[in-house]
């Protein structure tokens, strides 16, 4: 599992690294890092359950894009919850949403 939790590392790392690019994290960017991190550790137990008998069915396979896609959906609300999507909390969701789902992002 170590490899994974590197990725997961990673994600939230670089998410991070984009929130601190103007020097400071917001309470709204925390929130959605928080959020973030808390749904990627569910997902890494998913992902482990799944793996218990040492094959990924397409009925998991189906269970873990849809969690995947949960992550997504639950950053895009988390940031939605204040007052708008502000600059950099949209830069933190496109690096989540390249980064969940395996491609990289966008970077200026």
């Amino acid at each position: 599992m170590s490899s994974n939790n590197d990725v997961f590392s990673d994600i939230i790392s670089k998410m991070t690294e984009i929130a601190l690019a103007d020097g400071k994290i917001t309470e709204e960017e925390q929130e959605l890092l928080a959020s973030a991190q808390v749904n990627l550790l569910m997902y890494d137990e998913a992902l482990a359950k799944a793996l218990e008998d040492g094959i990924i069915d397409q009925d998991e396979l189906e269970l873990l894009e849809g969690f995947k896609e949960q992550i997504i959906q639950d950053a895009i609300l988390v940031s939605e919850i204040s007052q708008g999507i502000s600059e950099d909390e949209l830069r933190i969701l496109d690096a989540l949403i390249h980064l969940v789902r395996g491609s990289s992002p966008d970077m200026e």
